[in-house]
């Protein structure tokens, strides 16, 4: 009996030391540890909270709403299940720019709220979200007029030489546009894109190139021409997409 009261003594002590360990360290540092493991797994925060008050205390700063990863969820609001949806819901209010993009994606192309979805998908943009930065800049050449057209051939160049436009071309087909159901194609008032007078394109064959992120003598027009083409007949092919206006 009194052994297994010593026992029971020193784990006591053992989880006080931690506990009081913990306590020790400042607010700030255990967020930042909770919103790296949040980035990662969200199944590992939630056992990381279960293990110790403080870092459940932590889990609940926005911090760690901004950076939590949203692979495991469903792409595409509303959602039936009201836990997750509060948690997505938690993440964009805390500026997590993948759950901007997702609402941004929604906003703007099913439910046609064009400058909600804009802002949405420029927030993001300025968190560096790839996909979201070539939307809103295919967005912005096509909607926004020529004085923009610098700005879009400098973004496009930027995700080109760090992220790749291929892979958020893949990205985005894969993911949020095969799930969204567009009823907004703002793009077909557009008609085709062109770079006006430039002969860069009549010396290529018509159609997409997959590997056009690493043509040589290509002018920044042309790669905008291209890839305002491509997104516009993606959305156009969509298998959710209907023609319906608002």
């Amino acid at each position: 009996m009194s052994s297994s009261l010593s026992i029971t003594k020193r784990t006591r002590k053992k989880r006080n030391k931690l506990g009081t360990s913990i306590e020790s360290l400042p607010h700030a540092l255990l967020t930042e540890v909770m919103a790296q493991v949040a980035s990662t797994s969200l199944v590992d925060l939630s056992r990381l909270k279960l293990s110790c008050k403080y870092f459940l205390q932590a889990a609940d700063d926005d911090f760690v709403f901004e950076h939590a990863s949203l692979d495991k969820f469903y792409v595409v609001w509303p959602m039936t299940d009201r836990h997750a949806s509060l948690f997505l819901m938690r993440c964009k209010k805390s500026g997590n720019p993948e759950a901007l993009y997702r609402q941004g994606m929604h906003d703007y192309f099913s439910l046609g709220l064009t400058n909600s979805g804009f802002r949405l998908l420029k927030r993001a943009a300025d968190k560096k979200h790839p996909e979201a930065t070539y939307v809103y800049t295919i967005i912005m050449l096509l909607c926004c007029g020529s004085q923009f057209k610098k700005q879009g051939f400098e973004l496009l160049g930027s995700l080109k030489s760090t992220y790749g436009i291929r892979e958020c071309r893949t990205k985005i087909r894969a993911g949020v546009i095969n799930s969204l159901w567009i009823r907004n194609i703002t793009v077909d008032q557009h008609g085709e894109y062109s770079a006006e007078t430039c002969d860069c394109l009549r010396t290529r064959m018509r159609g997409w190139d997959d590997g056009l992120d690493k043509l040589i003598g290509s002018c920044e027009s042309c790669l905008c021409v291209t890839e305002v083409n491509f997104f516009c007949d993606l959305l156009r092919s969509s298998s959710c997409c209907k023609e319906w206006s608002f």
